[in-house]
């Protein structure tokens, strides 16, 4: 390890950072320090954290870097340890203890640095602090195990822990940001997604009075255990034993002696006494007669058991009617919430009236289900002539997908949903997941292309002059957003991304009909657009739609230009005067003429372009836009 040895005066900032062993290590050291102490809000240090960091890093090495270095530093070894853990996930590699790391024939790491990129450096070592690192990025890594598509098997269930849900608009609370201030915040702007508001319902209630009806009924146990184990004898020591031996002693039936000892011997500790400290039966009658001798002076005051007993005896009483007082309570609860409801829907309008009523006033199906009425009717019989949605004994189906349609148009929440349809919240979630079901299976016929091998060229293509030849072999165009969510408390770290909000990150690709034909869902906030694009294209190889050899999908600026998906220019991310003059054809900017190309070239010349750089291929198409 090389060393570095601090100077005993601190540089000031400086252009170059010098990252050797030394002071990776010290760096790591500091930044895993600033994890645990909290200072890590989402996948980035806060403010004050990488303050932290370059006040001590400055102490410890004598060098002073600036917050874009140490930045920049955590942004690279985060990169490197989402590396290593993709390399050591992967199957049929050997392993070298002296080297620790990865074992492999020529042929695999060739196979390997296609998929891994950069994992090329770990071929003669492996990652250095990696308890550190893993303390620092293990919890926001993202492994791509959230991704979801319609074309997959299985629907994920409701009841799965970590499962993620469409945030309720209505029931996000504003937090603030106190690490990392913002930029002043725009009127109507949303803040970040904090805790929901959560009322605790009959059930939840019921269950807590019984919890504590059960905590006193252990209480009662306890104390009436205690209560009797006090009360016990010890062997030889009952009244009946002790009496025989009174007797015994001379104190017979009818003498004073034996007369004082059926008053005093009620008593355990005078039993014991007189058992264990007396040897003798001529010591015995004399204590009995010394006692009667006090006891025509003056009355025997109650001893300290008989206090304690009592005390007991009473701390018992409480304790039990404590208990039978919870118990009624509970009772009292279970009978007024399932054997005396009140009615809260009371309105003459059902659900169903609603929805018909809806439907005749002209405008308000669409503004309240997103859709006119014939779309309705017509999605209703789909999904229940082919996807079997099926009406219950209170419910008839057209209810039940406009309870689906109400929530997911409006960000309704549960509530809202059931003072308008006449449900119970019960009612409503299970007819929401119900219509969920056979909408997604709607879904797999549906969001896919109309031609799997995209044979032919768009008639939009064909019939616009400001895409007809250039963008003849598009096929359609890939981009993401990101929509809010409900994660569990242990997984938002890896949800919060640029927005300071709990988000899903959503891809989705989109034909010249503005028909969508795929869509990754559940990837977290904080994964890059290029990584939801990648992992999408390796979990679902098999049904993804690949863009054949010579076609292409449109990408932003957050994409790679790469074989199949064409990215513009930096800094030119849409046209957009294409709304605002449908004559507009665009030409290429100033500092790409050097691009343009002879105007007598073919038509031909973007076809087979997959397997060229599409650098070059960008190049030639702006500059036969520009010719």
């Amino acid at each position: 390890m090389a060393e570095n040895v601090p100077s005993k005066s601190v540089k000031m900032p400086i252009d170059y950072a010098d990252w050797n062993d030394y002071n990776t290590r010290v760096v790591c050291e500091i930044f895993a320090d600033q994890v645990v102490a909290g200072n890590r809000p989402n996948t980035h240090l806060s403010n004050s954290g990488y303050d932290e960091v370059i006040e001590q890093f400055a102490s410890k090495t004598g060098l002073r870097y600036t917050r874009l270095q140490i930045k920049n530093k955590w942004d690279k070894l985060r990169i490197e340890y989402n590396c290593w853990k993709k390399l050591k996930s992967q199957t049929g590699l050997g392993w070298d203890d002296a080297r620790q790391t990865v074992t492999a024939t020529a042929a695999r790491w060739k196979q390997l640095k296609e998929d891994i990129a950069g994992c090329l450096k770990f071929r003669k070592a492996g990652l250095q602090n990696e308890e550190l690192l893993e303390k620092m990025f293990e919890d926001i890594r993202n492994t791509g195990a959230d991704h979801w598509s319609l074309g997959q098997g299985t629907i994920p269930s409701a009841t799965t822990n970590g499962t993620i849900q469409i945030a309720d608009v209505n029931e996000i609370d504003d937090e603030t940001d106190e690490d990392e201030p913002s930029a002043k915040r725009k009127r109507g702007d949303s803040s970040k997604v904090d805790k929901l508001k959560k009322t605790k319902s009959g059930s939840q209630k019921m269950v807590e009075e019984m919890s504590k009806s059960n905590e006193l009924s252990a209480q009662t146990l306890s104390s009436i255990q205690s209560f009797t184990k006090i009360r016990e004898d010890p062997p030889g020591c009952s009244i009946k034993d002790v009496m025989t031996l009174v007797e015994e002693c001379g104190a017979v039936e009818g003498t004073n002696e034996h007369f004082i000892a059926t008053e005093i011997f009620i008593k355990k500790d005078q039993r014991e006494m007189f058992v264990n400290s007396l040897r003798t039966p001529a010591g015995r009658f004399a204590w009995l007669k010394k006692k009667y001798d006090m006891s025509s002076e003056s009355e025997d005051g109650s001893s300290d058991e008989e206090y304690d007993c009592d005390l007991l005896a009473m701390q018992l009483f409480e304790t039990v009617t404590s208990n039978i007082s919870s118990t009624r309570r509970m009772a009292e609860s279970y009978h007024s919430l399932y054997m005396n409801k009140a009615a809260p829907r009371t309105s003459r309008l059902s659900g169903m009236g609603w929805v018909q009523e809806t439907l005749a006033t002209p405008g308000e199906c669409y503004r309240m289900l997103r859709m006119n009425g014939n779309t309705f009717l017509a999605l209703h019989d789909l999904l229940v002539d082919k996807y079997k949605l099926a009406p219950t004994v209170h419910m008839h189906t057209m209810e039940a997908l406009a309870i689906f349609l109400y929530i997911l148009g409006d960000g309704s929440s549960n509530q809202r949903a059931q003072n308008c349809f006449k449900h119970s919240g019960e009612t409503i979630s299970r007819k929401i997941e119900e219509v969920l079901f056979a909408v997604v299976e709607l879904g797999r016929d549906i969001v896919r292309p109309k031609d799997p091998n995209f044979s032919n060229v768009h008639e939009r293509i064909r019939k616009d002059r400001r895409m007809w030849p250039h963008f003849k072999d598009c096929i359609g165009a890939v981009d993401g957003t990101h929509i809010l969510a409900v994660v569990p408390d242990d997984d938002k770290i890896r949800y919060i991304g640029r927005s300071k909000s709990t988000t899903q990150n959503v891809m989705a690709i989109c034909d010249h009909d503005m028909r969508f034909t795929y869509a990754s869902i559940g990837q977290p906030g904080s994964m890059h657009d290029t990584t939801v694009l990648f992992n999408a294209l390796r979990t679902d190889i098999d049904i993804f739609p690949h863009p054949p050899q010579g076609k292409y999908y449109l990408v932003d600026a957050g994409y790679p230009n790469r074989p199949g998906y064409l990215a513009p220019y930096k800094g030119q991310r849409h046209f957009h005067r294409f709304e605002r003059n449908p004559d507009y054809v665009p030409t290429i900017p100033s500092r790409f003429r050097r691009y343009v190309i002879s105007q007598d070239a073919s038509d031909t010349s973007t076809e087979g372009q997959s397997d060229v750089s599409m650098d070059a291929f960008r190049d030639d198409l702006a500059g036969r836009i520009a010719g």
